[in-house]
């Protein structure tokens, strides 16, 4: 089955890091996004908040980033959705 996820947003919010038992870095983060699509010829805006994750990546993020993101999609112990980033790319602007 395929779960895979590309986006593009800016960083909102970014939690202290944690790490695992394996001392792997958990780095915890909000991405919004905001675009314009058409779905059966109406236009929309298109505006979400995406919790995402990665582990064990040494990127250091800030707030205002504007980034690319690729991942898949699991849900957390309370049932909500969270984007786990496979790569993270930097961008000068949407």
């Amino acid at each position: 089955m395929q779960n895979q996820l590309v986006i593009t947003g800016k960083i909102v919010k970014i939690y202290p890091d944690t790490k695992t038992i394996n001392n792997l870095v958990i780095k915890r983060f909000v991405v919004e996004h905001i675009s314009k699509q058409t779905e059966a010829e109406f236009r929309y805006e298109v505006k979400c908040r995406i919790y995402c994750l990665m582990v064990n990546n040494q990127i250091e993020l800030t707030l205002t980033d504007i980034v690319k993101l690729n991942g898949f999609l699991n849900q957390n112990a309370k049932s909500q959705l969270v984007l786990h980033i496979r790569q993270l790319d930097f961008l000068e602007e949407l």
